[in-house]
């Protein structure tokens, strides 16, 4: 029977970090509820090979518009006033 070692746990916290920090981007399009995902998946997808894809992905996902809609900046109408 093996037993795990601080070692052996490292290595496990090291790859977990990294499968999180591959997939942020696809977190973040997910998050902001990005119209266009799967071109953020596509391109973290292509990102195994290097990393410019992965960076291309990242822009991609923050600059995707979101599909919530936005609050408008200024109230429609202003409230009557009381004197």
């Amino acid at each position: 029977m093996t037993h795990l070692t601080a070692g052996d746990l490292g290595w496990f916290a090291a790859v977990l970090a990294a499968a999180g920090v591959f997939a942020a981007p696809v977190i973040i399009a997910a998050a902001r509820r990005a119209e266009g995902i799967g071109l953020v998946l596509l391109l973290t997808a292509l990102a195994l090979g290097t990393g410019v894809t992965w960076v291309a992905a990242l822009i991609v996902a923050f600059t995707l518009p979101s599909a919530r809609p936005r609050a408008p900046r200024y109230p429609a109408a202003a409230p009557p006033r009381r004197w």
